[in-house]
């Protein structure tokens, strides 16, 4: 009984997210790569179903949410806002990571493309400038999505429930700082989307 209602609960998440594909595509939009709010497709059952639409609708890519330590630890460096946030936030992020360890070899297997590393769960809404620069200093070789959320305090985000407002125009200064673009430039490091990681799927 209970695999039953697990099969059923699962056929009903597939047909949720595969409408809200249909619905994006409709809009014109194609998407790169697909993830979930909060990292649900990560969870058991659901990563098989988010990699079996991404099939289906010719979508390249997909997140895979295996924080890597080295770089939480990186993004940590500056003063923290809220230490016990990235305290729990990091704790998060290796439950995900246990949930669904072969994540990237299934998405390999099926010929979808991921990044080598993530990062920036631990890091939600706490982002520091320092923290981004000791990143960049010291990426490995590959490729690497840092998570972040940043957006402009308009009308529209105060209205909003979401706890993430201040810290999204904090994430936008730090992002286009110009000392860090140029960091960028000068540790040969390359901006790229998950459109161009799918190319080489």
């Amino acid at each position: 009984m209970k695999l039953a209602r697990r099969s059923m609960l699962l056929s009903e998440v597939e047909e949720e997210w595969d409408a809200q594909i249909r619905k994006v595509r409709e809009a014109g939009i194609a998407p790169t790569h697909l993830d979930g709010h909060k990292h649900v497709h990560m969870l058991p059952g659901l990563f098989e179903v988010a990699v079996k639409l991404a099939k289906r609708h010719a979508i390249g890519g997909i997140r895979v949410s295996h924080e890597s330590s080295p770089l939480r630890t990186a993004l940590a460096a500056g003063e923290q806002r809220n230490a016990r946030k990235v305290i729990k936030q990091g704790v998060q992020a290796r439950a995900i990571k246990m949930l669904a360890r072969d994540a990237r070899e299934q998405a390999s297997s099926m010929g979808l493309a991921t990044t080598d590393y993530f990062c920036g769960i631990a890091q939600t809404g706490e982002l520091t400038r320092e923290g981004v620069e000791k990143l960049l200093r010291g990426l490995p070789e590959g490729t690497t999505e840092l998570m972040c959320h940043p957006g402009f305090l308009d009308g529209d985000l105060v209205n909003s429930e979401t706890r993430l407002q201040q810290s999204r125009a904090r994430e936008v200064e730090i992002l286009t700082d110009k000392a860090l673009r140029n960091l960028v430039a000068e540790q040969g490091i390359r901006l790229i989307d998950y459109g161009f990681l799918s190319q080489g799927a």
